[in-house]
């Protein structure tokens, strides 16, 4: 069985939940089933490292883009080349599966088409994502949709969400759920690195501080809770921006706020077995694999009362309203209160059970295999 895979988000995306699906994935179908091969293919420059595996061929082609300018002008052109070429690498499908890592559909393709969906956030929230190249996004997604013989969803709500904005068939889609590293595990024994010992008692917020998730009315209720003395605000993510920092000293938190970038997963660990509580406020996502994190280091989570949160980690976190900031601050004297050794904790700890990466392989596996299987 052949499997073509386009890496666009090993070219888009330096970290992330969509391109670590791939990278946690594909060496383990290649475990499962020796007779697969793999040929994987990026346009341009990668920047993250591509999964590495016997049965995985990657491919480097040329970005036409970066050659022919102005774009505006030659991007008919482009578009024709860059899909002459990957029908060249790819071959034309026959008893083959083409697998998109972010909505591409191939040119004169005989084979089977796979599409994973991580969320519907544009279609969601179109007041947060505006201008005529979110319109065109948003429609080249939905054809890819429609167009697939199989769509991968990531949770029930995402599936959900598939059907109503893209009017998918739901009989070709498939909820298959993430999973996290097994990098992220309790610890006996916290070792801090030295960049951290300054921060003492802390709060953990991870990722983009943008509208969807929902940072600011956690910054607003950081300001306005009584605990903040004692207690900081560590932010993993981008540097701060100016006018975030103007943000803050308004907020009069300035000082108590700490954000850390360019953070690897060891660092993260201890940073989730460390933290007082994590905290999660977004209005909308796919799935939430630092929630999965987050439980299976031990530490509290503070969530939002969010479809996909609550499908993925259930009763184990302090729920909030999400746009209510005296929910939040009631959440955080409730996650100090009842401690990391909590009933929810234990509970949350049992629950990632439920989840890894080894099923999420296996259940991809089978799609490939039903696909091929009814051809």
């Amino acid at each position: 069985m052949k499997i073509v895979i386009d890496g666009i988000m090993y070219t888009a995306q330096a970290v992330g939940g969509i391109s670590r699906i791939f990278s946690e994935i594909l060496p383990k179908i290649c475990d499962k089933n020796k007779s697969i091969k793999i040929h994987l293919f990026t346009e341009g420059d990668i920047i993250q490292d591509v999964p590495y595996h016997s049965q995985i061929i990657h491919t480097k082609l040329p970005d036409f883009n970066n050659y022919l300018r102005p774009r505006r002008l030659f991007a008919p052109l482009t578009e024709i080349l860059q899909g002459l070429l990957r029908t060249y690498v790819s071959g034309n499908g026959e008893n083959s599966i083409w697998h998109s890592t972010y909505y591409s559909l191939p040119v004169r393709w005989k084979g089977k088409t796979v599409i994973t969906v991580a969320d519907m956030i544009f279609e969601r929230f179109p007041e947060f994502f505006k201008g005529d190249e979110t319109k065109d996004f948003i429609e080249l997604k939905k054809q890819c949709i429609k167009n697939s013989d199989a769509v991968i969803c990531i949770s029930g709500t995402t599936q959900n969400d598939v059907i109503k904005y893209c009017g998918a068939d739901k009989s070709k889609c498939y909820v298959i759920p993430l999973a996290c590293s097994s990098i992220f595990t309790k610890l006996d024994k916290i070792i801090v690195p030295d960049m951290f010992k300054q921060v003492g008692s802390f709060i953990l917020y991870i990722g983009a501080r943008v509208a969807y998730k929902n940072y600011k009315i956690l910054i607003k209720a950081y300001s306005k809770w009584h605990g903040r003395g004692e207690v900081a605000l560590v932010l993993i993510g981008s540097p701060l921006t100016t006018e975030e920092k103007r943000l803050l000293s308004k907020l009069n938190i300035l000082e108590r706020v700490y954000c850390f970038s360019n953070i690897n997963d060891q660092e993260l660990n201890v940073l989730y077995n460390k933290a007082e509580v994590f905290v999660y406020p977004s209005l909308y996502e796919g799935f939430g694999i630092p929630l999965l994190e987050a439980m299976a280091c031990g530490c509290p989570v503070i969530a939002s009362e969010i479809p996909s949160t609550v499908e993925i980690a259930g009763a184990c976190p302090i729920y909030f309203s999400k746009s209510d900031i005296d929910s939040l601050i009631h959440a955080f004297e409730t996650a100090l209160s009842e401690g990391r050794n909590s009933k929810r904790v234990q509970d949350g700890l049992k629950h990632i059970q439920l989840y890894s990466w080894d099923k999420t392989a296996r259940e991809t596996l089978k799609v490939y295999q039903d696909l091929i299987k009814y051809s």
